[in-house]
């Protein structure tokens, strides 16, 4: 029998109280350095988790875990490998620079997104972590003029018209914007199997749907994201959707630094700086542990 250490993170959590139960829980299971864990038991340790994402960090140096400051990094959601999920980095720099009581600044995941990078603000104690841009693009008009788009919109939306449709062809996500910020954010009813049935034929390959709108007062702007071909209805908090949300925002409001709110019924904050130059989106947020053992299979 081979035995992993196991946590749960909530990342992305509130900013006030003790921030449990909110954000987007994470698995994080470490993995020992030249330990084989084939991608099917990573699946169906995922799978048995049963949470959005479940992260599998692999130490990369010969050194001491606390000293380490390059390790590998794969997501997988019950039923699928994910390309990038952000929550998921949070949630594994969280418990390097916590758990294992990191004494380095920085540290670097080897990902199929390329390499990520993750630093502890000494101040405030808050994770940061440097994603890549993904800036949408309006969506075409022969496949926002369709019959399967209508169906698609009508399942997600009901009645209300998007104000933009725009696409993110990397992380093959559909945005949808419309008015009226967050409390009619929180009004929708999304029919899940419908998005389930006509995502596909309106955007072939499209894995989900952002929706989002103006924010209020200190929050910039809200989304939620359903995800149902990934197997996640709704995800509670979406970092990787935030690569996309930054750089669609921020020529509205004008400003490269802007603060989030995801409206899923736990409810998380972000902290975003876009930098274009560089491509990156720095997201960083608060994160708790909430369950800390030992897998075993």
């Amino acid at each position: 029998m081979t035995s992993f250490r196991f946590f749960t993170v909530d990342a992305f959590v509130l900013q006030t109280g003790t921030g449990v139960f909110s954000g987007n829980p994470a698995g994080v299971v470490l993995v020992p350095k030249g330990e084989e864990v084939p991608a099917e038991t990573m699946q169906n340790i995922a799978a048995e988790v049963n949470i959005s994402e479940t992260a599998f960090v692999t130490p990369l140096e010969d050194l001491p875990l606390e000293q380490v400051s390059r390790f590998g990094l794969r997501w997988f959601s019950p039923t699928v490998e994910i390309d990038l999920c952000g929550h998921g980095t949070l949630a594994s720099a969280h418990i390097i620079f916590n758990s294992l009581q990191s004494t380095v600044p920085s540290v670097s995941f080897t990902t199929r997104s390329g390499l990520l990078t993750s630093h502890k603000n000494p101040t405030t104690g808050l994770t940061s972590i440097s994603l890549p841009v993904n800036t949408p693009s309006p969506l075409a008009s022969n496949l926002a003029g369709s019959p399967a788009f209508a169906r698609l919109t009508s399942a997600i939306l009901g009645d209300i018209k998007p104000a933009s449709s725009h696409y993110a062809d990397v992380l093959r996500l559909l945005v949808l914007h419309i008015s009226g910020g967050e409390s009619v954010l929180r009004s929708l009813k999304p029919n899940f199997k419908d998005i389930l049935e006509w995502g596909d034929k309106a955007i072939p390959g499209s894995l989900g749907v952002i929706v989002t709108s103006e924010g209020d007062g200190d929050i910039d702007f809200v989304s939620r994201c359903f995800g149902p071909a990934i197997g996640v209805e709704e995800d509670p908090v979406t970092g990787s959707a935030h690569t996309i949300l930054a750089p669609y925002w921020s020529p509205f409001i004008g400003k490269p630094t802007l603060r989030a709110r995801q409206c899923s019924r736990r409810t998380g904050e972000l902290h975003l700086t876009l930098n274009e130059k560089d491509g990156k989106v720095v997201l960083e947020g608060r994160s708790v542990t909430v369950v800390e053992g030992v897998f075993r299979i």
